[in-house]
Formats: structure tokens, sequence, C-alpha cells
């Protein structure tokens, strides 16, 4: 039994053509028996978007933490007044119900990620869906007002020192949800006063950076301040909200930091440019704003997911993956230029809507960008909207089926008077994504099975190992090769991936003839990537927690225990996430084994 599965996407008006061909053998046949499942998803912009930060509030949270689940409570408010009387708050969760993924998750090292993703869904329903919306804020204000220290600065947790990037990334997180429209008064009010203080704290450090760079300059020294870049950014925001109060001495460093950024702009790496040119153009400079945004422009990469930048230059390490706050930081400079760059915008977005398709968001501070990314520059109505597919669907021998709807779910047994065809159409009115998923399971000889995937690709190789001295020599076996017991084997993967792709599972069954060296489960690194290891009776098992897109080759050793004549195997890889992200090889060699001499 061989289960193949297409994911799509489609954004555009009007209608799209899919070929369902790599679902069925290519020589034209067609199964007897088995089952064909369509799935299609409107308004994927909502399901990315009610992947909110955690909500609530909870007695060990950090500052970053307390701020996120602050920015998720108004963005939660905003929907709720959206969706008032709608009987159609959907989740990402019942997407991916539907295509197996909480069956595969459940049985996975993953079961927890599920249960706590359902939870965080729970509350956002509950949310969403409650007359009267008692909330947390308060506790979560009286949080991060506890955590701001007497030098305004914000400490990670209780008990530690206030830190300047701890302060930077609360206050990123406090400008944007300042800036929501339709915010109480009081909460807005309680928001400036701690915005106020945040930003005078840096207004003082940036005073300090500069005597310490004119000094550093008298005695022939180099100082880089820590906060530069993120401080001209910040302030800048603030400014616009009129939230930034600057003293003569905070004033002249001010301008001076902004002369070296007016300097060193276009020598910036990549993942700096869209935070300076958002602070130039708000200081004044559009042209040279101008000059950043083209440049953005010109290293962003289109693929069916939409625009991303496929190398980002970074000038130092992160712990936080910066791929995806410079996107949304490019989105927020390219929502402020003029004339407005819809289809560049528009891009960006479907790509991070793609993301949560096969990402879970665990990190609040990255879903909390990524919904600020989706909402910027849009109204709640438009992010949330509502729309229409219709699907096509041709059967050979029978009329086709008409199918319509917001979602569509569609089971179909295939037989021989009962089977798809291989083009489906979809369209829809208006421009907006959807996520398509097709899948059909039905028997086929081992023999015939052919290497398949798309937006994940698997090679596999094995090699006769012999050993030269303290040279290792790789020798490829063929079809019909003859082994003899005791040799020793090295079976090479290689996964390709075009996207991040969350909680992967890649199957290697192994043929009669072999056993795996290492017996014991445990972690590994390879390939670049760190994954646990699951060797079975019959089937060594690798389990990634996420990789990104990339190439990644692992290799392990078998030793060939049983004479006789085998047929190959076919691996397999799946995302237990994304179930509709597979692929798998083409059946591997046949092999005569000889018995040992």
């Amino acid at each position: 039994r061989i289960t193949e599965t297409l994911a799509f996407t489609g954004h555009r008006a009007g209608e799209e053509t899919i070929s369902l061909a790599s679902l069925f053998p290519s020589d034209g046949s067609r199964p007897e028996a088995g089952r064909f499942t369509l799935t299609l998803q409107g308004r994927a912009s909502m399901l990315a978007l009610t992947a909110l930060p955690t909500l609530g509030y909870s007695k060990e949270a950090s500052a970053f933490s307390a701020a996120s689940a602050l920015y998720a409570e108004g963005v939660a408010r905003r929907l709720a007044e959206v969706l008032a009387g709608s009987d159609s708050v959907s989740t990402s969760s019942s997407y991916g119900k539907l295509l197996g993924r909480d069956s595969l998750l459940s049985q996975s090292p993953w079961a927890t990620s599920l249960t706590n993703e359902r939870e965080e869904e729970q509350k956002l329903a509950r949310f969403l869906l409650a007359s009267d919306r008692a909330t947390t804020t308060d506790q979560l204000l009286k949080r991060l007002s506890d955590l701001q220290g007497t030098d305004d600065l914000w400490s990670w947790y209780p008990g530690m020192k206030g830190s300047l990037y701890t302060t930077e990334y609360v206050l990123r997180i406090l400008l944007r949800l300042s800036a929501t429209e339709g915010l109480e008064q009081a909460l807005r009010l309680r928001l400036s006063s701690m915005i106020r203080r945040g930003i005078g704290a840096l207004n003082a450090q940036a005073v300090k950076d500069l005597a310490e760079i004119q000094k550093s300059k008298w005695e022939k020294k180099v100082f880089i301040p820590h906060t530069n870049l993120d401080y001209l950014y910040l302030s800048a925001l603030a400014k616009e909200q009129k939230l930034q109060g600057l003293s003569a001495e905070a004033e002249r460093a001010e301008r001076y930091f902004l002369t070296q950024l007016r300097s060193e702009a276009h020598r910036l790496p990549l993942d700096s440019k869209p935070r300076a040119a958002v602070a130039l153009l708000l200081a004044g400079d559009k042209a040279l704003a101008k000059d950043l945004a083209e440049s953005l422009r010109q290293h962003l990469k289109e693929d069916e997911t939409g625009l991303f930048f496929a190398r980002l230059q970074s000038e130092a390490y992160s712990w936080l993956d910066r791929s995806l706050p410079a996107l949304v930081e490019t989105i927020e400079l390219f929502s402020l230029l003029r004339p407005l760059d819809t289809e560049h915008i528009d891009g960006m977005k479907r790509w991070i809507i793609a993301q949560k398709r096969t990402t879970a968001w665990s990190s609040d501070l990255l879903s909390a960008e990524a919904i600020h990314a989706l909402i910027l520059g849009d109204s709640p109505q438009k992010a949330s909207g509502k729309t229409h597919l219709r699907a096509e669907l041709p059967l050979l021998g029978a009329p086709s089926l008409q199918l319509e709807g917001e979602r569509i779910h569609l089971t179909l047994p295939l037989s021989p008077s009962t089977r798809p065809d291989t083009l489906l159409r979809v369209s829809q009115q208006e421009a907006g994504v959807y996520w398509g998923s097709a899948t059909a399971t039905y028997v086929l000889p081992t023999a015939r099975i052919e290497a398949r995937g798309k937006q994940l690709r698997l090679t596999r190789e094995v090699f006769l190992l012999r050993k030269q001295g303290d040279r290792e020599e790789l020798l490829p076996l063929s079809e019909g090769h003859e082994l003899r017991v005791g040799d020793r084997l090295r079976t090479r993967i290689t996964l390709t991936l075009d996207r991040a792709i969350d909680f992967v599972k890649l199957s290697d069954p192994r043929p009669g003839y072999s056993e795996a060296v290492q017996q014991l489960p445990g972690y590994s690194w390879g390939g670049g990537t760190g994954y646990y290891v699951e060797p079975m009776d019959t089937v060594t098992n690798f389990y990634f927690d996420h990789l990104n897109r990339g190439t990644y080759t692992l290799d392990y050793d078998q030793y060939v225990a049983r004479a006789g004549q085998f047929t190959g195997t076919v691996t397999r890889v799946v995302s237990c996430y994304a179930p509709d992200f597979s692929a798998h090889t083409a059946v591997g060699s046949s092999v005569s084994v000889k018995p040992l001499r």
C-alpha cells in the first residue's frame, strides 16, 4: 500500500489548474481500488492570524512572554469585534486534523506540542466567543511594570538586572500594540507611560555611548555601541506616536548616530537595512530610505510560497532567527513608502502565511512578529475576510464533481468506474491565499513504485564500505550486486526542502539481509543538523524538530547479516505537522547475498 500526497496553494482571483498526475503511476495506469482525498481551505491568512502568541497570564512570565501575551490580547480583541456573530471561528488545527496531522503527531515524539497547540486554540476560541471578555490585561501590565526597574530598563525575569536587549524587544512589541487602532484609552495611557520610561533609558544609553566614542577617538581606540541601530529604529517609531522626549544631550547623540547611519547605510548587512531605512525615512531622509528599499527589493526571491530573503546576511549571532523579523521590518518599510508597493507587500505576507502551514511558530516573539506583519496596512475585516472557493474535479467515466465553499473536503473511493482525472480546477472571485491538499492511497507492486516529492525530495544510496589502511573506500551498490555476510554497508540519504518544515519523520526500512550497526536509540548530529535516531526491528527512523530550507545528507552503517535474494525498499519522509508534505524514493536495488566464507 502506498500513499501519495500533493500540497498546493493559490492566491489569485480567477481559475487555476492543478495537475494531479504525480498521485498516480506515470505509465498512465490507474489503481483498481483505494481512496482519494481532496481538501481545500480558503482564508489561509485567518488560519495564520489565529496562531497568536500565548494568551493569558502566568506567574512565571518573562518580560518577553508578558509583552507578547499583551500584544496577543490586543489582536484578539480586534478579531473578536470582526467575528462578532460569526459561526466560523477557524483554527489551523481543524485544517490539520482533516489531513491526519493529529493522529500522526499523537504517535510521535511531538505529542506534547499537539496538546499545547490545542490548549492555545481553545483559549483563543473561548476568548473570541465569550460575551464578557474579562482579560488578564491588568495582570500583564503589572508584570511588565514590576520587571521595569528604577533604571527604566526591563529585566528578563524578576531579580535579574535590567537589560538593553530585553528593553529593546519589549519596546518593539509595546510600540506596535500602542499603534493599534481602537485601543482602549486606559490601556493606551498605561502603555505610553512604560514606553516613555523605556525610551528614556535608551536615550540615556545613547548619551553614554556617544561619550565613550568621543573618549575612544581621543585615545585612538575603537568603540562600537551596543544599541546603535535598534535605538534609532525604536526612537523613530516612538516619535511617530509622540512618545519620545529628547533632552539636548540625547538629541545631540541621536543626531550623531543618524549621521553615522547615513554614511554606513549601504554597507550594512541585509537584515539591518529594513530598520535603518525606517529610521532614516521617519527622520526625513526619503531618498536614502528609498535606495535601501530598492536594495532589499533586489534581494527578495520568489517561489510558490511568496517573496522572501533566500540568503540573509546578519551582522552578529542572534538567539532569535532573524529571517522572519527582517521580512516583517521590510513590510513595515514598504507600508510607509509612497507609492505603496502592494505587489511586494502581498508577496511577503504570502510567504509568512505559508510558513504557518509547515511550522508551529513555537516562539511567542516570532508569532508576534508574524501577526504584526499580517495586519500591517490592512483592516481586520480584510485580514479575516471570507473567501468562497469553487472546485471542479473531472472523473473518468462519470460527470465532473462540482464543489464549493470556504472549506472543501472530499473523500472518494477509487474503483474501475470512479477515478479522478489528472486535472483539478480551483477558482475564487477575489484574491486571497488558499491551501490545498490531494492524497491518493492504493495498492501498487513494490517494483513499480517511483520516486515522488515536490516540496521535499529524497534520494537513497547504498555503498559497500572497504577499508584501505586508515582510509575508507565507498563502492556504489548496483542492481544485482553480490554481497557476502559480514560485509559493512553505508547508507546515504539526501533530503532537500524548498521551505522550513517542523516535526519531520524520515523512515528508512532495512532490507531483510542487514542489521544496523547502531542498535540503541539516541540523539545524533549530521548533515548540519541534530536529530533523534530510533533503530527498530525492520526500519530506522530519524526525527527532526525543525529543518530549514536546504539540503541535508545523513549517513549510517549496516552489517550484512543474512544470505539470500532480497528486493529493495522504499524510504519515506513526512512532516507530522503538515502530512501533505511528504516524499519517497523509488524502490531500491535487488541484492544477492552469499554466505560467510
